[in-house]
This record gives structure tokens, sequence and C-alpha cells, in this order.
């Protein structure tokens, strides 16, 4: 969960299952460090969140795909804007809606929140062709020689 972010963002355009290509032109998400990147698209992904003690469906919508970034980002702003509530106690964030607990996050040793979600991957979403690095990251770290050999 990120404070300084002003939307939801990804990197990974494979988690998308819905997408538009950015219609405008020249739109950039600016960083902290004034970097400014290109944002090539938007849409929804699904997601497994972590509420109840139990994982639930859920999705999120409008979020943008800038390539270049290395995190996904989850916005606090977006969150209160649609009239959601944010609660940080402890170690835990907790987001509020009209029918009560919709997400939660954990606090990491960097004191950065981490969204309890799980990524949702299928072949319903949009992307064509996994980069070697996302078969890297869903084959739980596997040398990379190996994958290379196996689609070879």
């Amino acid at each position: 969960m990120d404070s300084g972010a002003s939307a939801y963002m990804t990197f990974r355009k494979e988690l998308f299952t819905t997408f538009q290509e950015e219609e405008k032109e020249n739109s950039y998400v600016t960083l902290g460090n004034n970097t400014n990147l290109l944002i090539q698209g938007r849409g929804t992904v699904k997601i497994r969140k972590f509420v109840n003690n139990k994982w639930e469906d859920g999705e999120i919508n409008n979020v943008l795909y800038v390539p270049e970034l290395r995190k996904n980002l989850f916005s606090e702003g977006v969150v209160t804007n649609k009239g959601m509530k944010i609660v940080k106690v402890n170690e835990r964030a907790q987001i509020y809606g009209k029918c009560g607990l919709l997400a939660q996050a954990v606090r990491d040793a960097n004191n950065l929140y981490i969204m309890q979600f799980r990524t949702v991957t299928s072949e319903t979403n949009i992307a064509e062709e996994n980069p070697l690095r996302v078969w890297h990251e869903r084959l739980a770290h596997i040398n990379v020689k190996k994958i290379w050999y196996r689609k070879t």
C-alpha cells in the first residue's frame, strides 16, 4: 500500500483480465525521484485477497500498466477517494467499505504495508506470451537455464 501513489499500478501485463491501450499520447506517472514513466494502458486485475481469515476472490479496476515499474503499487488515495476507510493499528492496515472489511495489509521490516493479495493468472488473461522472468517466478524461482531447456 502506497500513500504516495496516485493510482493502482502494475508492471506485469499478464495480470490483466481486461486491458485497453492508453489513448492519450505521452501519459506518464512521476516517481518520487522525479522520473517520468510511460503509462501504456489500463484495465482490471483479478486477485485473491485474505480477509477474515480466508482467501476471497476480488478485482481491482482501473489499474495502470507501467512496464518500467519494479513493484506493483496499491494507492491509498484511490481507496479513500472511493469512500473507503483505512485503519492502521500496530502492524496491520485494514480497508473498510460500506459492507465491512474489504482488504488488509501487514507492515514489513521496511515499514511498508504489503497487501495480502495473490495475483490470479489464467488463460483468460490478455497477455499473449510470458517472458522468461514470469515463468521463473511462477515455477518457484527455478534456475532460468532449466526453464529455457524445457521451452526448446
